[in-house]
């Protein structure tokens, strides 16, 4: 009777675990989503050969740029190396993706590949 006690109290806690990495996963992903989206819309928005577009792009992405870092430095402290992999590529991406730069938006389309893969390593 303990023994079948001690197993469902295990299996519980490692139940919830899962679930609280998996709400933990799925955040980190819809942060990686907004950070893609964002920089969709600055290279949308700005002219970075436009010296004061530029500036105003710099200045307003720096926290854009920062949550990409932290983001980074969060995923890798996960031990879930299936999950870990893809999601830290594609906030790598991310940090381009938002960072100012003609070429950011090819950042932001080359982390559709990642995110899909995070996506999968959730479910």
């Amino acid at each position: 009777m303990k023994f079948l006690v001690y197993t469902l109290l295990t299996f519980g806690l490692l139940h919830s675990s899962i679930s609280f990495a998996n709400e933990d996963n799925m955040l980190i992903f819809i942060q990686l989503k907004a950070l893609q989206k964002q920089g969709i819309s600055q290279s949308e928005t700005y002219q970075y050969a436009d010296t004061e577009q530029l500036k105003q792009c710099i200045e307003l992405s720096a926290p854009f740029r920062e949550e990409a870092k932290q983001l980074q430095d969060s995923i890798k402290k996960s031990n879930d190396v299936i999950f870990r992999m893809p999601a830290y590529q594609a906030a790598d991406l991310a940090f381009q993706c938002v960072y100012c730069s003609e070429q950011a938006i090819s950042y932001c389309e080359k982390m559709d590949k990642y995110l899909a893969r995070t996506e999968k390593a959730i479910k």
